[in-house]
């Protein structure tokens, strides 16, 4: 890769290369402008980083999620275990497990 300048002065990136004609001796050089390249890899590179981004955020999510369902579960084991140690008593079960008569 090197930089090359264009007429109006402005440089861009490109991959140069060089042949040498095997009969006349001439080299013909070819040159690939590769602005278009890099700024494609620039929004990939940019798409990738917000990947990692949202994956991270889903895994923390996921996380939290487990950790509220592991919560319900237990939750509903201490209210089943009540309902079922109980003798048709009239009471009331708050959102902390505590019991309220």
């Amino acid at each position: 890769e090197v930089v090359a300048q264009r007429k109006d002065g402005s440089t861009f990136p490109c991959v140069l290369g060089l042949s040498k004609c095997r009969k006349s001796g001439m080299i013909c050089g070819f040159i690939r402008d590769l602005s278009a390249v890099m700024a494609s890899k620039a929004v990939i590179m940019e798409k990738n980083n917000q990947l990692i981004k949202k994956e991270a955020e889903l895994k923390s999510k996921d996380t939290k999620t487990k950790e509220i369902m592991s919560n319900l579960i237990r939750n509903q084991s201490v209210v089943t275990g009540v309902l079922d140690a109980s003798f048709h008593s009239l009471f009331v079960i708050d959102e902390n497990c505590i019991i309220q008569m």
